[in-house]
């Protein structure tokens, strides 16, 4: 099956979280995505644990509201 964008080559040169999600949907959509970065990585924090910004997420940037976020917690959803 031929993706949208087979036959595009992209550079990933970001660190920030931003920059591999739009390389993850752009691979998603069939480009060949190159990933280039620092050797070795640092680590400057812990990763944030499984639901500890749920309500930024869901409330904030996807723009649900509270209380959709109160009752799928309720739900067991998040």
């Amino acid at each position: 099956m031929d993706l949208a964008l087979d036959d595009v080559t992209v550079l990933d040169l970001g660190q920030v979280i931003a920059m591999p999600f739009c390389t993850m949907l752009l691979a998603d959509l069939g480009a060949r995505v190159i990933k280039l970065s620092e050797t070795p990585g640092r680590v400057r924090w812990l990763a944030p644990l499984p639901g500890e910004h749920n309500e930024e997420v869901f409330v904030g940037l996807l723009g649900y509201s509270p209380d959709d976020l109160a009752r799928w917690r309720a739900e067991g959803v998040v």
